[in-house]
């Protein structure tokens, strides 16, 4: 069972450390995912599939907790799809495919997608680095226990943009911009999009917290406190374009507003044959939302009706839906 795996997994590394990726996993989530088992193939073979990858896991990390974890998001999209629409598995050959086929029957909508989980950046090096943190951390709890303090507090840090060989602020809107480009160009195979009205859909649950403002699917907004324009990120991940000026969010009067130049094109104007962008982000209650983008002369495509049904929010490179999400006075 995928639920009494990873609470075993997790009960044995907090003793020692953390592990980022463990985190993530629903315990709720995982029990239903072994309760539809025996009547779902696909989500049967999911969990087969994060069991087999987690088989010989321990407490340190290694790349198979990231498989696993892709395997996990990958069935609960499966799950969330299947509330609106008709869904069928594509079988994986030896030329990549994208992941599914989904239907809506009445409005006779047929579209392909591809779903994507993101992981932390410089491989499983911040990972390491962050169990390294957590366990240290535990030796100097333990010391403070021992030596008779009665209340031990320590904090341990989670970096998911950290690289090594950059000298830019790890939480800058350019460098979070490009650095999620940089992910899905590198996870980007043309084959799973050669089928027409194909989309990709990421996963962003491992970057919660970053992308909650609901601002981020303009191209820019409005700061309330003080008054300054801010570009939007997830808006800029799809469609920004080599050479724009990226914004950043104030947090102190006089503070630099200009972030710097992009230095690559968005997904969506590199890509002609990615239909569609969504972003799977999570609340504070764990609740998805979905957000969504399609180009603008696009809007009377399949997959522009998909995104405008399955999203709370979306938007266009022409940014036509600016004047729901910005806050204006």
């Amino acid at each position: 069972m995928l639920k009494d795996r990873i609470l075993k997994l997790k009960q044995d590394t907090t003793v020692l450390t953390c592990n980022p990726i463990l985190d993530e996993f629903d315990m709720d989530e995982c029990d239903i995912l072994d309760e539809l088992c025996p009547s779902n193939s696909y989500i049967n073979s999911k969990v087969n599939d994060c069991l087999n990858y987690l088989k010989n896991l321990s407490v340190h990390f290694e790349d198979s907790y990231i498989s696993a974890f892709s395997s996990y998001i990958e069935a609960m999209t499966y799950l969330e799809l299947i509330k609106k629409f008709d869904v069928v598995r594509i079988t994986e050959t030896t030329v990549p495919t994208p992941d599914f086929k989904i239907i809506d029957k009445e409005n006779k909508l047929e579209i392909f997608a591809e779903v994507k989980s993101l992981s932390y950046f410089d491989g499983i090096l911040n990972y390491h680095e962050v169990q390294e943190t957590a366990l240290q951390n535990q030796i100097i709890s333990t010391e403070k226990i021992q030596a008779g303090e009665k209340i031990v507090s320590t904090l341990t840090e989670y970096t998911p943009f950290k690289k090594r060989n950059s000298t830019k602020r790890n939480t800058s809107s350019l460098y979070i911009i490009e650095s999620i480009i940089d992910k899905i160009n590198n996870l980007y195979k043309h084959e799973q999009f050669a089928n027409p009205d194909t989309i990709l859909i990421v996963d962003l649950k491992l970057f919660s917290g970053y992308f909650l403002s609901i601002e981020n699917v303009s191209a820019f907004f409005y700061e309330n406190t003080p008054d300054q324009i801010a570009s939007g990120t997830l808006w800029n991940i799809a469609f920004g374009k080599n050479g724009n000026l990226i914004l950043k969010p104030i947090k102190v009067e006089g503070e630099k507003n200009i972030d710097g130049i992009l230095s690559k094109n968005g997904i969506l104007v590199e890509y002609n044959n990615i239909k569609g962008l969504i972003f799977i982000l999570y609340g504070h209650s764990k609740e998805r939302i979905c957000v969504g983008f399609t180009r603008y002369k696009e809007q009377d495509n399949k997959p522009f009706q998909f995104i405008s049904e399955i999203c709370k929010y979306f938007n266009d490179d022409f940014n036509t839906m600016a004047w729901e999400y910005l806050h204006i006075k």
